[in-house]
This record gives C-alpha cells, sequence and structure tokens, in this order.
C-alpha cells in the first residue's frame, strides 16, 4: 500500500491539498490438492475450481471460433478443432482471461479551502481484473406473460444470426431439441470477457463554516453548512454500458446500479 499527500497550496485564505492511495494485490496458488474435471463447473465456479499457477479467482473461458455457417456459436476443444452444439468439458479447452478481483485499488481525495469555504471530493479507482459481459441471451422464444399480454427480449436479439442476416456476431435463436451446449459455448466465449477497471467519483461537497463574528453573539460557537452529492458519475474500461460495482463479474448479470444521492445539513455547536 501506498498513501501520499501533499500541500500545493497553503496561506492565509487559500489551502489545496490532494491524497492518494494506491493497493495491490498478488497472488498465486502454488499446490492444489484437487484438479477439476469439467470445464463448465471450472468456468461457473471458480472458487473452488482452480490450477496450480493461476491466481484465485481466475476467469476462465473458452477459445471462442465464431459462429458456424448455420449461426451456432462455436468454441476450440483442447485439441484446436472447432466445436458447436456438443460439449466441451476438457478443461485443457480453456485459456485464463485475467482474475475477478482488482489488482490495484485506491483513491485521489482533492480538497481546496478559500477562507470558510470548502471544496472537496473522492474519486476511487478499481482496475488489473476481468469481468465476462452480459452476453446475449439465445432465447427458445419470447418470455410472455399472459396476465398481462407482454412479452421481453434483449434488443440485441434483433440483430441474431438468421439465414438472410449473416453478417453479425449474434448467434441465431435456441430451436428446441436441437440446442446443445451452444448456451454454454456462447455464455462463456472469451468472446464475452472485457476489462473490469473503473474510476468513480464517489462524492462531491461543499462547506461553509459561518464567520465566528457572526454566531458570537448569538451563543453558537460553531454553524457550518454542508451540500454533497454521491456517486454523481463513472467511468469504465468496457463498451457495455456496464458498471463493475452492480455487476456479478462471473455470471455475467446486472444488479441496480448506484443512484447518485444528496445530501444537504447544518451543524450547530453550542
Amino acid at each position: 500500500e501506498l498513501n501520499l499527500s501533499y500541500d500545493w497550496l497553503k496561506s492565509r485564505d487559500w489551502s489545496l491539498n490532494t491524497g492518494f492511495t494506491a493497493a495491490f494485490n498478488s497472488n498465486k496458488i502454488k499446490e492444489t490438492g484437487y484438479l477439476p474435471t469439467d470445464a463448465v463447473v471450472m468456468m461457473q465456479s471458480p472458487t473452488s475450481n482452480y490450477l496450480q499457477g493461476d491466481t484465485y479467482n481466475s476467469v476462465y473461458a473458452y477459445r471462442y471460433a465464431g459462429l458456424t455457417a448455420e449461426g451456432n456459436p462455436s468454441v476450440y476443444n483442447a485439441e484446436g478443432t472447432a466445436v458447436s452444439l456438443e460439449g466441451v468439458r476438457d478443461i485443457n479447452a480453456l485459456v485464463c482471461m485475467g482474475q475477478l478481483d482488482p489488482k490495484w485499488n485506491g483513491a485521489l481525495d482533492i480538497s481546496l479551502q478559500w477562507k470558510e469555504l470548502r471544496l472537496f471530493t473522492k474519486i476511487v479507482y478499481y482496475t488489473g481484473h476481468t469481468l465476462r459481459t452480459d452476453a446475449t441471451p439465445l432465447y427458445n422464444g419470447i418470455n410472455y406473460d399472459s396476465s398481462k399480454q407482454v412479452g421481453n427480449m434483449h434488443e440485441d436479439i434483433a440483430n441474431r444470426w438468421t439465414p438472410e442476416h449473416t453478417d453479425t456476431d449474434i448467434p441465431s435463436m435456441n430451436v428446441y431439441g436441437t440446442q446443445g451446449e451452444r448456451g454454454y459455448h456462447w455464455k462463456y466465449a472469451d468472446y464475452n470477457t472485457a476489462s473490469a477497471s473503473f474510476a468513480k467519483v464517489r462524492n462531491i461537497g461543499l462547506s461553509y463554516s459561518l464567520p465566528q463574528q457572526w454566531i458570537g453573539k448569538a451563543g453558537f460557537k460553531a454553524i457550518s453548512l454542508h451540500a454533497q452529492v454521491n456517486n454523481p458519475c463513472y467511468w469504465a474500461a468496457n463498451k457495455r454500458d456496464i458498471d463493475p460495482e452492480a455487476f456479478n463479474a462471473n455470471d455475467g448479470t446486472r444488479a441496480s446500479e448506484q443512484a447518485a444521492s444528496y445530501i444537504f445539513g447544518i451543524h450547530i455547536n453550542f
């Protein structure tokens, strides 16, 4: 871990300070007493299935071989042959795409003050890890709710492979009885992994302490006003509009994002 703080400006009326923290996390599995035997289970449960020499909580994936002439996703097996529909369960067919836990994390704190007015912000960052993107589901059909007479599907499925539309990366929809393991080949392909790095503005705030000459005669020791917004924005390295803090990185499913919150307050010291 590293912690640095510096006063860039310090005078009677002005002050500017920044604080920077960084933490590096690294590990390697030295020895294992169990060798995984099923590639799919290994990808689904990396905390229980891992290999000597890898990082704990690694992201394992199939090597994607693209779409077949029939619109099915295909992957390379352990021998390097492209396979579609049939199962690929040999763990030697997998590649390690990184780790679920960030290698680096830290924060940048900035505080600017002019007399009794102070502006402050905290920016956090996490980097060096990987996530499994939320691959477009390969539906059997529309998820229809008869009570409401509506159905819903992921918008990307409109760009799926069809005999009339072959210039696409999205596989065709599932066909009952012939889907095999195409869902695993698509969801757990290295094609559907991405960097989980992100930086987020954790808060921005403004505070003002009323001058003592204003409040002293009224019997107050201190009065300060405070306004702050939490989680107003973030940047993420992935291209899928995924907030890694609101995402199951290995399962590839989204959760509710942190909504921006606003705080206004007054602190009175008698």
